[in-house]
Order: structure tokens, then sequence, then C-alpha cells
């Protein structure tokens, strides 16, 4: 088979911030530059966020091989305190400020428990805490309990480089999001474009309300995490026990945390755009993961078959279905005279709608989109949901 396709391949390499050796003091260590702050923030109870940001850190410290802190904020934790840093901070010399409540987290990074009290003065010293764990670690992953106030969470979000909002489809959680957007747009003058939203889904539920969240952030909703547990399951889960979906999805946020996406668009051509499918098997037989697909007409057909779950042994007996004299008319069915295009489509409706059936974008095992011309504007269309 003759293998055309255009690849596109977005920040493959990794940030390399000078990699810390976690099990020493971190006053032994050369300074780095200012680390990443990601804050991972929940809205709702019945969301395991404390699964979700172990898998989140574990992965993030795989996919980088740099360092990384699960920094665990909420009311109730036993350990210290924003008011504990304001005692010490002046006193610092380049150490880490909290070295003896460090602990060790599954797969390599660390973690560390830090108690909100809702003192008035606790919104100042977020930014000198944050700016100090940035010196010492690459990546910071704030993850925010439901029970934090928002002022604890707005001061955050301000001084992160990214926010993962992660929300569930429950009337009372889309009132709590629709609250939480106002404040934002309020405090920000409308950019919520750090803010990016995470719709969790459990085992086998379908998205209903994605369309309903996208007019709300002006925009597509930005990831969907898969067969996400009872909150019961905590942070003692491994990640590497967890449902295949639900890894793969965090292991995507974890290479957007850490720059390294990799994206995979593929062109039009017809029933010559079958081709593509030499290149995903040869992406498959090295192992490399694709975070995102996008496609244009068979390029599309391409990438929906991928997302949906097909790999690439059973996407070339798909295409060969189409082989030999007239396997070309059984596929592509011209117009003529083309008024609205070209081609049809009908045929390769049919057989997609045979492959994958009703699927919605949200349902599929690999994100895509799709890339599409108005014949009547000549403007250009994505589609990222039904």
């Amino acid at each position: 088979m003759n293998v055309r396709a255009n690849i596109e391949f977005a920040d493959l390499s990794c940030p390399r911030g000078g990699s810390l050796l976690l099990s020493a003091s971190p006053s032994t260590k050369p300074a780095i530059l200012q680390g990443r702050i990601v804050t991972l923030a929940s809205l709702s109870p019945t969301i395991p966020d404390q699964l979700i940001g172990n898998a989140l850190a574990q992965f993030a410290h795989s996919e980088t091989d740099d360092s990384v802190l699960l920094v665990e904020m909420d009311n109730a934790s036993p350990a210290v305190s924003l008011s504990d840093f304001a005692a010490i901070q002046a006193t610092l010399n380049g150490e880490f400020c909290f070295t003896e409540h460090l602990r060790n987290g599954e797969g390599g990074f660390k973690r560390l428990n830090l108690r909100m009290t809702g003192a008035a003065h606790e919104s100042s010293l977020v930014k000198p805490l944050l700016q100090h764990f940035g010196s010492h670690f690459r990546f910071v992953l704030l993850r925010i309990s439901a029970d934090v106030s928002d002022e604890a969470l707005f001061e955050c979000l301000t001084q992160s480089d990214l926010t993962y909002l992660l929300v569930r489809q429950s009337p009372e959680n889309l009132y709590d999001f629709d609250l939480l957007l106002r404040g934002v747009r309020s405090r920000f003058n409308g950019d919520c474009f750090r803010l990016k939203t995470v719709l969790c889904l459990s085992e086998g539920e379908r998205a209903r309300v994605s369309s309903e969240l996208a007019k709300k952030v002006g925009g597509p909703l930005h990831a969907f995490v898969h067969d996400c547990p009872s909150p019961a399951v905590g942070s003692g889960g491994q990640a590497d026990a967890l449902t295949k979906a639900f890894g793969a999805d965090i292991r995507r946020l974890a290479r957007e945390i850490g720059g390294c996406r990799i994206g995979l668009a593929l062109s039009s051509g017809g029933a010559k755009g079958l081709a593509h499918i030499g290149v995903i098997q040869v992406l498959e037989e090295n192992g490399i993961e694709v975070d995102v697909v996008a496609g244009c007409s068979m390029g599309a057909y391409v990438a929906a078959v991928w997302g949906y779950g097909c790999d690439g042994k059973a996407m070339e007996r798909l295409a060969r279905e189409v082989e030999g004299r007239g396997g070309l008319w059984r596929l592509v069915d011209p117009v003529f005279p083309p008024r609205d295009g070209f081609i049809r489509g009908s045929a390769v409706k049919k057989r997609l709608q045979r492959t994958i059936g009703d699927t919605h974008f949200s349902e599929l095992k690999r994100p895509i989109r799709v890339v599409a011309t108005n014949l009547y504007t000549l403007g250009l269309l994505r589609f990222t949901r039904a």
C-alpha cells in the first residue's frame, strides 16, 4: 500500500528544566527555571479528584521524566498550612519549605497536603508559596477539593498557567459551574482562556450536555475523562490498574501539561485517503501514542474509525473490502454536475455507520477533529461535537 499522508507532530520534545533527584534534600539540588503551575479543581464530591490528581501526577512524571509535586489542598488536612509557610518564609535560604512533610507518590512524584484554614490573609500567601514550589519542581499540580473557598480557588486560578475544571453533568453541578464561570469572567475581564473544562463520565455514561457546556465556556469542551470510578476509590488506586479508557484520557492531559502532545492530521484524497491506514499501522508498531487526530474528507473517515477504537489491522481489513475492479465506485459516489460538491458522500457515510453506529464525539476512545469547507461562504468549519 502506497502510504501518503500529512503528519504533524506538535511539541515532540518534552521540557527539561533540570531534573531533580527528589530522594535527596531539595536544598542540595541545582536551581531550576520556574516550574509550571497547573490547577485541578473539582466542582462535585462525586468526582474522584484524588484519584485523578494521583494518576495525573504519576503520568506527568513518567511522560516528561521530570520533577512533579502534587499539592492536595483541602480544609480537613492535618498537614501544613499557608500560615506555616508565612512563619518560615523569611528564614528560607534556597531550601524547600516543607521537606519533612513531602511524601513519595506512586511512580516517582512527590506529594504534599496543604490545609486551607479560610483565614483572610491566606490569599496573599498563595502567590509567594506557588513561586517557591515552582523554584524547586518543574511541574506543580494543585488539586483543590470542592470544599475549598472560592477566594482560594480564584487566587490559585490567577497564579496558575493552566486550570482543569472537573465537572459532572448533573443539574446541581451545572448550576455551580455556571456560578463559577460568572465569577471568573467578572474577575478576569471575560478571559477564560486558561480555564479548561473536563467532563467526567462514569462507565457507560454518554455525554448529554456537551453542547450546553460548550455554549457556556464559549467553545468546545476541552476533554472527557471516561470510566470515572467512585470517589471511594480515593488516591490509593494504582494508575496502571485503572481502566484503559480512564488511563488514556489522563495520560493525554499529562502530555499536555508536559508540552509533549502529538497530533496527527489526515488529508483528503478520496478512496486513496485509505493509505493513511499504513501510517497509523507504523505508529502503532512503534508504540507512538497520538493524542488527537484531525481529518478532512476521507481523512476524517479514517480518523473517526481509528478514534472509535479500531486498530491498524482492523482498518486494513475494512480498506481491503474495496480492493479490486470497481472497488473505488463502491466507496466514491460522484455528482454530475457538481452542485454541492463533487462527491455525495452517501457511500462513505453508510460504511462509517456500519462500523461505528451512532457514536458521539464524546464516546470516542481517541479525540478527533473534523475539518470541512462551507461551500456557500468558503469558510472553514470545525466539528468537535454532534
